[in-house]
């Protein structure tokens, strides 16, 4: 699932996934709120969110998440690169934090990372 409230980010991301036959994309949305809402309803394996988002910031759905699934894994992309904000990203329970401008490599690596990661568990 990809939450960013920037729809060309958004496709961008999609873009990536399938080009490198990431997973399949579940559902995408622009709002913390609402994401909270679509991530019960679709059960995403793994969670695309940006730090900045209308309703509830990434850090706070994050939190959420870790309480309530600790199956799902987040990966944060953000502009941010203030390392307070990264250190309360991965407090929160994010898996990687990557910056944007997004490097395709870094990205596709995160990705396959968290996918291994999940095998090797059987979640």
């Amino acid at each position: 699932m990809i939450i960013d409230d920037d729809r060309g980010f958004c496709k961008c991301i999609s873009n990536i996934i399938n080009k490198y036959h990431l997973g399949v994309i579940a559902a995408s949305c622009s709002d913390g709120l609402e994401a909270e809402s679509l991530i019960h309803k679709c059960r995403p394996d793994i969670v695309i969110i940006d730090l900045l988002l209308p309703g509830q910031s990434g850090i706070e759905l994050t939190k959420k998440l870790a309480v309530s699934n600790s199956q799902i894994s987040c990966i944060m992309i953000s502009a941010c690169s203030n390392t307070s904000i990264i250190e309360q990203a991965y407090l929160s329970g994010v898996d990687f934090y990557l910056q944007k401008p997004v490097n395709v490599l870094e990205f596709t690596t995160a990705v396959s990372t968290v996918i291994k990661s999940k095998a090797s568990t059987g979640c």
